[in-house]
């Protein structure tokens, strides 16, 4: 199991594995439940976490995200129309 002081860290709150099952999720694949400012741009405040350890840098996720989308416009685009 993970230590209490990279849960304070990240801001994770601990899942109970009744959760986890209920969601049909390997109690071991889970780390805990990190709840991000619903701002509209939670999935950057997120993903800022994982690479950043905190939500500051959602801005330059948010940008890469943009930037590789441009870059690749043209294959998502054959991938979504078929």
């Amino acid at each position: 199991m993970h230590n209490a002081q990279m849960f304070r860290r990240l801001g994770l709150t601990a899942i109970t594995p009744d959760i986890l099952t209920s969601c049909q999720l390997n109690v071991d694949d889970v780390l805990g439940l990190y709840n991000p400012e619903g701002d509209g741009h939670c999935g950057c405040r997120a993903s800022s976490v994982l690479l950043y350890n905190n939500e500051e840098h959602y801005n330059i996720v948010k940008e890469l995200m943009r930037h590789t989308l441009l870059a690749y416009k043209e294959r998502i685009h054959l991938f979504v129309l078929g």
